[in-house]
């Protein structure tokens, strides 16, 4: 193997062990408070359209409450979670019982990351889907991938 292999191949090993972010904080649920806006849904493999209107696609996060809220043919849908974020080998994982809905006061099993005002997460459709261990939706997978943006208060979407 050349040097210049081996400084790639180095540089590629610590290029995914960054992406991981073993060392990210599971921030506290009030640092997370206020409205998303659903920049991104991939739902079973298939990329879902979504506008940039909070009216379309959101999340309100109110401390372990929150509130994913969405519009489908003209009909709003809203599901309810009590979640519960904790720190693991592999980032954060998140574990949402569901409110309201056929699987009420069933455990969806995700994972998420939060940078700043973006974030992403990747959530099981229902209680008996596993755990994802990275931010990939296949195809009849049960997951459902967001990427996410805060809304701030000077935002021209609000």
């Amino acid at each position: 193997m050349t040097t210049r292999s081996m400084f790639a191949s180095v540089l590629v090993i610590l290029l995914v062990a960054s992406s991981l972010r073993a060392d990210e904080p599971v921030p506290n649920a009030n640092q997370l408070n206020g409205r998303w806006i659903v920049t991104k849904l991939v739902v079973d493999g298939a990329e879902i359209h979504v506008s940039k209107s909070v009216e379309s696609f959101v999340f309100d996060f109110d401390d372990d409450l929150w509130l994913y809220s969405f519009v489908v043919n003209g009909n709003r849908t809203m599901v309810s979670f009590k979640v519960k974020l904790t720190k693991d080998d592999n980032g954060i994982s998140v574990d949402a019982m569901l409110r309201n809905g056929v699987y009420e006061n069933g455990v969806c099993k995700g994972i998420c990351r939060f940078d700043g005002d973006i974030a992403r997460l990747c959530l099981a459709d229902k209680p008996s889907t596993a755990r994802p261990d990275c931010f990939e939706c296949p195809a009849d997978s049960g997951l459902q991938l967001f990427e996410l943006r805060r809304v701030k208060s000077s935002d021209p979407f609000q």
